[in-house]
């Protein structure tokens, strides 16, 4: 751990996942209070990545900002990962290979209400000092109203570190009211019909029933359902899914093992005739919800709608339970997850090079071939 002081605030510069154990709890309430915290940001995320993921790790960079009283009032979550071209860096939590990726979403800046002028600049000027050699930092998954958006890579602009960003998908978020036919007011009246026929369908069977994991014995067969189910689905598309790889798989069990250790997991499912059709997996977070994973068998009930079920019924529940949001995450523009929110919120993916004439070089170079990929791929469509 090194520390280092700037305009009243300490950085120290965690390198050690038991240096990050140690501050896990101050790590979290920090998480809890910040504007852009997340459960993707929570210390059991990030540690379960850490273990699973260790490989990718050359240095860990955990930056953590303490005001002149020790009190933690910022966090910057990185590590630094070879690469042909030099060292990358990444959030911790991102950067695996396309066939084991986490999706970690939403990457932002921690910090504490009334430091965030002060924080960022520091940040800002401990990455534009060279004190760790990049060659890029990837950055997937931003939203535009991210602190780490609005005010990190805007002073790492004005230090002279080229910033590329890039469109990457859709958030869909769903603010709840305080009813459901308020809800269903608010959505399509075709999504609306569709909803009820499904539901008197299902009512009609009377073999129907929607489970939540409660007890510690109900996890893993829940959780193995819905591998078994997503896996199926992507079978049919002729592809493998992420639950094919072996590192995914860790990762996931050690990391909602943990979640549902710490109360903040919402696992779903729907039966039929005792049969699981469907699996929902949702993180509480700050009286919200977020959809990370689900599998539905559309196979054998299609005709049934499963996912039009369950997650209607989830809807449904967080209303009465007063969340405040349910998050469905990233998406395609053409996603289903339109029939469940109006308003979807643009992401994007960016790319920070270090200042000077080699960090311009590459900043040049990817430009290029990012406006080659599109090109490419408007023809692909004539």
């Amino acid at each position: 751990m090194t520390k280092n002081n700037n305009g009243g605030l300490q950085l120290e510069l965690v390198s050690s996942r038991q240096a990050f154990a140690a501050a896990r709890g101050e790590w979290d309430a920090l998480v809890d209070v910040a504007t852009g915290g997340t459960f993707f940001l929570h210390w059991s995320w990030l540690d379960a990545w850490l273990e699973v993921y260790a490989y990718r790790v050359e240095k860990l960079l955990i930056l953590m900002l303490r005001n002149v009283d020790g009190t933690l009032v910022a966090g910057l979550p990185l590590y630094l990962s070879k690469s042909a071209y030099g060292g990358e860096l990444f959030f911790v939590g991102a950067g695996e290979a396309e066939d084991e990726e986490v999706m970690s979403e939403y990457p932002d800046v921690l910090v504490r209400q009334g430091y965030q002028s002060s924080a960022i600049e520091l940040l800002a000027d401990w990455l534009a000092s060279k004190a760790v050699a990049f060659h890029r930092w990837r950055i997937p998954h931003l939203l535009e109203d991210a602190l780490l958006t609005r005010d990190l890579l805007s002073a790492l602009a004005r230090r002279g570190l080229p910033v590329l960003r890039e469109p990457q998908g859709y958030r869909y978020r769903i603010d709840l009211p305080s009813d459901w036919q308020q809800y269903l007011q608010q959505i399509k009246p075709s999504v609306r019909r569709r909803i009820g026929n499904r539901r008197r369908r299902a009512a009609r069977l009377g073999r129907v029933r929607y489970r939540t994991v409660k007890q510690a014995a109900q996890l893993r067969i829940a959780l193995e359902s819905l591998r078994i189910l997503h896996t199926r689905r992507w079978h049919v598309k002729g592809q493998p899914g992420v639950f094919a790889n072996k590192r995914y798989r860790l990762f996931f069990n050690l990391a909602f093992e943990r979640i549902f250790k710490e109360g903040r997991l919402c696992l779903r499912s729907l039966e039929i005739d005792g049969v699981v059709i469907g699996v929902m997996l949702l993180v509480s977070h700050k009286n919200s919800w977020y959809y990370y994973q689900s599998g539905f068998d559309l196979e054998n009930h299609a005709d049934l709608a499963p996912g039009v079920l369950l997650i209607s019924d989830t809807l449904q529940q967080g209303i009465a339970a007063g969340v405040e949001f349910v998050d469905l995450m990233k998406d395609g523009k053409d996603s289903y997850k339109n029939d469940y929110t109006q308003r979807p919120s643009p992401m994007f993916n960016a790319q920070v090079f270090p200042a000077g004439p080699t960090g311009w070089l590459a900043y040049c170079e990817t430009l290029l071939k990012h406006k080659l990929r599109r090109q490419l791929a408007l023809l692909s469509m004539q």
